[in-house]
């Protein structure tokens, strides 16, 4: 499942979950009952067991997934690859993707739990995670040290560029992880 797929997921459920939680305010906001039978927001609906990748595209789109984070990065390892990094203000959604520049493209969708100056991200298909030390530069980049997985020096940019970028990886590149 491509990356953007797995976020667009992701952002549906946490949309959906949020949803619920305040289904009674917004019920009562909007001038209906607490009680009332009927949904708030019919495209809030859970899709069909037999929707489509397409399907699910419409229902959240890039522009969708660009509301929900807050903050993006994008440079290079010291290895060569491009390094993309997009979040969430609150750390529920977040999306790391490097891409060598022989197409193969690695990615992360979940969540991102800090620890300090540690980031860890843990994919939500596979669990597999990437922990980073995040080092402030003198000139506004940000050093991410990997440990043995290398260092990448990413700047921060508008989160419209790095999703644009996410999504030609997700197109064009050979997902590996």
């Amino acid at each position: 499942m491509s990356s953007l797929l797995r976020a667009k997921q992701a952002l549906l459920v946490a949309a959906m979950t949020a949803l619920l939680a305040l289904s009674g305010m917004a019920l009562v906001g909007c001038g209906g009952s607490s009680d009332s039978a009927e949904p708030a927001n019919d495209a809030a609906e859970k899709p069909s067991a037999d929707a489509t990748a397409s399907d699910e595209s419409e229902i959240t789109s890039l522009k969708d997934l660009e509301a929900a984070m807050s903050e993006a990065y994008m440079g290079m390892t010291d290895s060569g690859e491009g390094f993309y990094y997009a979040s969430s203000a609150d750390g529920s959604l977040c999306i790391v993707m490097a891409a060598e520049k022989g197409g193969d493209v690695v990615s992360f969708v979940g969540p991102a739990t800090t620890n300090g100056n540690m980031v860890t991200v843990t994919d939500i298909e596979n669990e597999l995670s990437l922990t980073f030390e995040v080092q402030p530069q003198d000139d506004g980049t940000l050093m991410l040290d990997m440990g043995d997985l290398g260092k990448a020096q990413v700047a921060p940019c508008k989160v419209s560029e790095v999703l644009e970028a996410m999504d030609t990886l997700d197109t064009y590149g050979n997902a590996v992880a």
